[in-house]
């Protein structure tokens, strides 16, 4: 892993589940950016692999957006759904999407821990391995987990997201880069695909930037609470250096990567 810099927070997996916990009821209706991320990664497995599993795991199942995504488009007979909030495995197996899933499992738990189940066919991912502490672990564990030729698919947010609030605070979440993430997954797997994106909401507010982070339950980095003072200088600073005629951007920057298990 890269080393930290001053710059880069620890992630602190109490405050990560608390964060997401408290946004169960408003994360759908704002996870606009990982919608449209899980539905890529989604499209991208549908161009690059077969669309009929046995067995699948997903990884950070929050509140099912990509499981809908994939249920809808492929033919599963068992699903495994992790989520280190366990109240999102239980919420998403009441999604209408998964009614044509033979055999429905839940895995509740942080996935760094947690024993995975063998033979799988596929393992996927949308928007949670940034919050991994040891991901080259983690790809080892999926590659004992999966099946020959068996297929690990998955998205993650990269550096550059949520730069604007990096600029002005200096301070975020450590990212892979492009290279040290394509090293990890060659180390184990063959990759199929890879694309790079850059998705931005514009918002009408600064105030609605940090709603929106709050809302999705991505901030949960933990830290210090701000005055009064410091959230009017961030919002005066956040206007001044970004404003736009769109509105105040948010930026997300995303690596998508469709890969299969080489013996």
């Amino acid at each position: 892993m890269n080393s930290l810099s001053k710059k880069d927070i620890r992630v602190n997996k109490n405050c990560v589940v608390d964060s997401f916990r408290s946004s169960r009821n408003t994360y759908a209706e704002n996870a606009i950016v990982q919608r449209r991320i899980s539905q890529r990664l989604v499209d991208l497995l549908l161009t690059s692999n077969r669309c009929k599993y046995n067995s699948v795991l997903e990884v950070g199942c929050c509140t099912g957006l990509l499981t809908d995504f994939l249920c809808e488009n492929c033919e599963i007979e068992s699903l495994y759904l992790n989520d280190i909030v366990p109240e999102f495995c239980k919420l998403t197996t009441a999604r209408p999407s998964l009614c044509q899933v033979r055999d429905v499992l839940t895995l509740p738990g942080d996935i760094e821990h947690c024993s995975l189940p063998g033979e799988l066919d596929l393992i996927i991912s949308s928007s949670t391995f940034q919050w991994i502490d040891d991901l080259d672990a983690l790809f080892e564990k999926f590659h004992r987990s999966l099946k020959e030729q068996g297929i690990l698919a998955f998205s993650l947010f990269g550096p550059g997201t949520m730069g604007e609030v990096r600029k002005i605070t200096g301070k975020g979440l450590q990212y892979l880069s492009a290279k040290t993430l394509l090293q990890l997954v060659s180390k184990r797997f063959k990759i199929i695909v890879q694309e790079d994106k850059i998705d931005r909401l514009f918002l009408p507010s600064v105030r609605a930037v940090l709603r929106h982070i709050k809302d999705t339950g991505v901030g949960g980095l933990g830290g210090e609470k701000w005055s009064h003072s410091q959230l009017r200088n961030f919002e005066k600073r956040y206007r001044e250096d970004f404003m736009t005629e769109q509105g105040i951007p948010v930026s997300y920057f995303s690596t998508t990567i469709i890969a299969k298990k080489e013996i």
